[in-house]
């Protein structure tokens, strides 16, 4: 099979095998999944032409995020994703993905994945180096400011590391470019106020967006006051965001499972004169390959909070009994992330 898409050449690979026919032309019928599969190596294609007028030499990278489907006549198939490297650079381009990372940097949905390299010396095999909970490694600082009212001011720092980069990248695109990202955003989160993105920060591993927001408190009582002490607008939920509804559904399919670390790390400034009813305890979880961790610390009129949550699974896919061995973890941190605290009203 190497031999065979190696044998094509970026030309043949759209050429008379695997082009789709023009209308009324004699060539094969294509069904919209197949046209769909050559859009990312039409993409690769075009970029590999690109690299070549600048007179640098790239190859194509073939791999497949899903598991290969059966074999077929058209080999080009067997694969949904088609990157191009750079060695001279030590580049790996994503086109579908629009990633661009460091050979050195683990691919964040291909960690221990198989890839056809089509390199100028022949076909060869080679596994994408497994992702470690540092090569995606998120941290968290947010102040913020409570009132009598329960209305929380702040301002968040989100930074990624490594391979988690890309996916905050895109996110802080789409915020900036679409005028209802942003309320949609605080929306599914069951946040109520307005947030606007400040500057960004970047070098050649990482990435950090500030936020400013200003959330108001639907919740009243007369003895307590709950208030959401979850950091603000979260830029970035991953994993929790779909292993815990795998959970909680029961799913037996297996799912992306990344190794990640997430930090936390929040300020808030309680009004004068008032103090909450109880401060949460300390937490611990440990469970098969992850582990949560969580500080609560009162002093005056200022809580100082501490959450980790750091997964490190064997493979690039959680199958689901790896989910239910995980979900002591799973659970602690989904309720903590989210936990309100109660702010005393009465004397």
């Amino acid at each position: 099979l190497a031999r065979h898409i190696a044998s094509q050449g970026a030309h043949g690979l759209t050429g008379s095998g695997f082009a789709r026919p023009a209308p009324g032309g004699n060539g094969p019928a294509w069904s919209p999944e197949e046209q769909r599969a050559l859009a990312p190596l039409e993409r690769a294609m075009l970029l590999q032409g690109e690299i070549l007028r600048r007179g640098w030499t790239s190859h194509l990278v073939l791999s497949n995020r899903r598991s290969l489907p059966a074999l077929t006549l058209r080999p080009a198939f067997l694969f949904d994703t088609v990157m191009v490297e750079v060695p001279q650079a030590r580049l790996l381009r994503d086109p579908s993905r629009q990633l661009l990372l460091d050979s050195d940097v683990p691919h964040p949905d291909l960690g221990g994945k198989p890839a056809l390299v089509l390199a100028a010396s022949g076909p060869e095999l080679r596994a994408f180096r497994m992702l470690r909970p540092a090569d995606q490694h998120v941290v968290v600082r947010a102040d913020l400011s409570l009132d009598n009212h329960g209305t929380i001011k702040g301002h968040s720092r989100t930074e990624v590391r490594g391979a988690a980069r890309p996916i905050l990248a895109n996110l802080t695109q789409r915020l900036g470019q679409q005028n209802d990202a942003m309320q949609d955003l605080l929306r599914r989160q069951g946040l109520v106020g307005t947030a606007r993105l400040g500057p960004s920060e970047q070098d050649d591993n990482s990435l950090s967006q500030h936020l400013e927001f200003r959330l108001e408190n639907r919740m009243r009582g007369s003895v307590r006051m709950p208030i959401h002490a979850g950091g603000g607008p979260r830029l970035y939920r991953a994993p929790l965001s779909h292993l815990l509804p795998a959970l909680q559904a029961g799913s037996e399919v297996a799912v992306t499972c990344q190794p990640m670390r997430l930090e936390q790390d929040i300020v808030m400034h309680l009004p004068d004169r008032r103090s909450l009813l109880d401060v949460p305890p300390d937490l611990h979880v440990e469970a098969a390959h992850s582990r949560y961790l969580a500080i609560y610390r009162l002093e005056s009129t200022h809580l100082y909070i501490r959450r980790l949550l750091e997964l490190d699974p064997p493979g690039a896919t959680c199958p689901a009994g790896l989910i239910r061995e995980m979900a002591p973890v799973l659970r602690a941190a989904g309720l903590d992330f989210d936990r309100p605290l109660n702010l005393r009203l009465s004397p």
